[in-house]
């Protein structure tokens, strides 16, 4: 019956005033269509098994009265097995059929597998005649080669191609990993607008003398740290001596208030702290959390600064402990002691970096190119982690080879 007074966009005549279903009629048809043309293919293929079947039964005829003959000993006829043909009718609505029905991405994956693969980046580098093994891959990590030649010498000339990576303003952050991954280190100072990202030369001989003239009583304390002078930090430091020793990488410890004022100038890491002090349940003054800091201090290069290195660890600490002050040796450090010391506070973060394996008990929070927040974790640290750490300092030992890190 219809249902639309005739106005259907099937065509049906409907009449009874409930809507018309033309699309689910043009739906129907379609699988119709489809249906059809199956059962077209199925029946050439039975009218084919049938003409095989023929065949195979004259052949069977043909010896048998071959085996009488020879067994008569009458003649010898020599054994002659006739080709199957196939009526070219049957074979071209066959062929036409299943063309059909065969989509294009089986006819793509034929023409792949003719082809060799190049994966020139990542873990998976190396040749492939297969494309299964490598067809999650982005499509920039692959090249396509006609021969397996060319493949090996497309490899090769990638292994010699040396990463390519700008100066450190313009470089890009790591790879995400977890919701606290940020991949951009942007400190924002709240009162100004303006972004400080390192210091200077003469301003780190100025907060290195102010470092060596601290007292307990100003929140600052110097101490003795792998031949290095550092500072440790107590709670209530003011926001920005906290961002300049930081930036100069000057500091071994801060002891941050629960509150996190310190980092009012490294908003994301201060809100990875902040997270921190949440899952540990820190509420009262009895606990608070410490942030262990291993450092490198920033490199000039005649009108140019580039920042140091810092991996920050944090922990929950019962007290607070003043280390023993420390008598002022220097107010300034020469070119060759500033290279030294810029060289060992490498070193430090690279051993640092390389004692991390995945034993070790490790979560991380935050990642940039020039900061790493990691925080002691109760379970194993898991492979994602892991693989930051090691491509953060892999970064690191980039720039070595660059020579923009040491004055040689």
């Amino acid at each position: 019956m219809s249902c639309c007074n005739g106005n259907c966009e099937c065509g049906s005549g409907c009449k009874r005033g409930n809507g018309c279903g033309g699309t689910r009629g043009a739906k129907s048809l379609e699988q119709r269509i489809k249906k059809r043309s199956r059962m077209d293919v199925q029946i050439a293929e039975k009218e084919l098994e049938v003409i095989k079947t023929q065949n195979k039964l004259k052949i069977l005829k043909q010896e048998l009265q071959i085996l009488k003959i020879q067994k008569e000993g009458k003649s010898s006829i020599p054994e002659k097995k006739p080709q199957v043909k196939i009526k070219p009718k049957y074979k071209e609505a066959l062929i036409e059929k299943k063309s059909e029905l065969v989509t294009p991405s089986l006819f793509q994956e034929d023409e792949r597998a003719k082809s060799w693969y190049v994966v020139h980046t990542g873990r998976l580098m190396g040749v492939y005649d297969n494309h299964e093994k490598i067809r999650n891959l982005p499509a920039a990590y692959c090249h396509i080669a006609q021969t397996e030649l060319e493949a090996k010498a497309i490899l090769a000339k990638a292994k010699e191609v040396k990463p390519r990576i700008p100066v450190f303003a313009e470089r890009r952050g790591l790879r995400k990993a977890h919701g606290n991954i940020l991949d951009e280190f942007s400190p924002s100072n709240s009162h100004s607008g303006v972004v400080k990202v390192t210091v200077s030369k003469p301003e780190w001989q100025t907060l290195f003398q102010e470092l060596n003239a601290s007292t307990i009583e100003v929140g600052v304390m110097a101490i003795k740290r792998n031949y290095q002078i550092k500072g440790v930090c107590f709670p209530g430091v003011a926001p920005e001596k906290i961002r300049d020793f930081l930036l100069a990488g000057l500091i071994d410890l801060v002891y941050p208030e629960n509150n996190l004022k310190e980092f009012n100038y490294f908003p994301k890491l201060k809100q990875a702290m902040a997270m921190y002090i949440e899952r540990c349940r820190i509420k009262s003054q009895d606990k608070r959390i410490y942030v262990k800091v291993i450092s490198s201090i920033p490199y000039w290069d005649e009108n140019k600064e580039y920042p140091g290195y810092h991996l920050l660890t944090m922990g929950v600490s019962a007290e607070v402990k003043p280390p023993m002050p420390l008598v002022m040796e220097k107010s300034e450090l020469t070119e060759d002691e500033l290279n030294l010391d810029r060289q060992d506070g490498i070193c430090l973060v690279l051993k640092s970096i390389e004692a991390i394996d995945k034993e070790s008990k490790l979560k991380v929070n935050y990642c940039n190119n020039h900061f790493l927040l990691i925080s002691k974790f109760q379970k194993k640290i898991n492979l994602g982690d892991l693989n930051i750490i090691k491509s953060w300092g892999k970064n690191i030992e980039t720039e070595i080879h660059k020579g923009q890190l040491l004055q040689q």
